[in-house]
């Protein structure tokens, strides 16, 4: 059955204590998990900005009608010989305030897989209903970069005056599909200007998190919009995880020799293209991504668990 974009979300009820500013001029950043989402880049970035600033719940979408559970299974907990939590999914709409008192928005959680125009139509309601004048997505891709460089963040947009600021990819290519894509598109189109960035992660940290490519991302966000942003409590978080990674480099001569030759592939291209890096299919005789991948997951699967209240960075 068809659902109308009102359908698809409700709107919470107002803190009276604090209610939420109404003056409209506001930044929404929407930063979906699921398929653009390499190191964990969206989930790291929007848990780090809900952990370091208010957050008011605004409005909640029904996961139930855009997301297929055979797909992302959320975990259940079994214990004791029976199923003692459920870790609910969510997709929801905050609102919060910058380290200056500026109010923006934040739509976080999973992408839909299912119904994406109806959904797309409904985050444009809110957004008109909260007074959104610019949208801002996040996402990350798995790329041929290495770890020891700074992350690599292209700017995409509609509109060239949005991110004349910014690194930006001029080519032309065919990919698939993603719900914070076609959010950033159909918004664009109805009048409300929309942006995007999307940050390289090395392709043998894909399935690891990997927080500097969330701080790549949130520092375009804050150039872009003007939003002073916590970010000192993330940039420490990265240097804890890189001397973890610096100690599997270490242990192996294979995973130095390939992370070397990724470092002279970036450091070339860096020298003649400043908006284009080298595809993962012109990397000749190095491990794949699954065996460097492999390596490191063996390596973080070793490591301690962290105490009770211990930052897992």
């Amino acid at each position: 059955m068809n659902q109308e974009p009102a359908q698809l979300y409700r709107l919470e009820p107002e803190d009276s204590t604090h209610p939420w500013d109404h003056s409209g001029g506001l930044v929404l950043i929407h930063s979906l998990e699921g398929f653009l989402d390499a190191g964990q880049a969206p989930k790291l970035a929007t848990a780090h900005l809900l952990e370091s600033l208010p957050a008011t719940a605004l409005a909640t979408f029904d996961i139930d009608a855009l997301l297929d559970y055979r797909s992302r299974r959320p975990p259940l907990k079994f214990a004791k010989n029976s199923f003692a939590n459920y870790e609910e999914p969510l997709l929801r709409l905050y609102g919060l305030r910058d380290l200056n008192g500026t109010p923006f928005l934040l739509l976080a959680g999973l992408e839909p897989d299912l119904m994406w125009e109806r959904f797309v139509a409904a985050v444009e309601k809110v957004a008109r209903h909260f007074g959104v004048t610019r949208s801002i997505g996040l996402s990350a891709l798995a790329m041929a970069v290495p770890h020891t460089r700074p992350p690599v963040v292209m700017a995409h947009s509609a509109d060239p005056v949005l991110i004349a600021d910014h690194r930006k990819y001029d080519g032309e290519a065919l990919i698939s599909g993603s719900a914070s894509a076609l959010l950033e598109l159909r918004l664009a189109q109805h009048d409300i200007p929309s942006l995007g960035f999307t940050v390289y992660v090395p392709h043998y940290l894909t399935n690891a998190s990997y927080p500097a490519s969330a701080l790549g991302l949130l520092e375009q966000v804050a150039q872009n919009s003007g939003l002073a942003l916590p970010l000192e409590a993330l940039r420490e978080t990265i240097a804890a995880t890189h001397e973890q990674i610096e100690e599997q480099v270490s242990a192996s001569d294979e995973v130095q020799r390939a992370i070397a030759a990724l470092e002279d592939q970036y450091d070339g291209h860096a020298q003649t293209a400043e908006d284009e890096l080298p595809p993962l299919s012109e990397l000749e005789e190095l491990p794949s991504a699954e065996e460097l991948g492999a390596q490191f997951e063996r390596f973080l699967a070793t490591r301690p668990e962290p105490s009770p209240g211990e930052d897992e960075g």
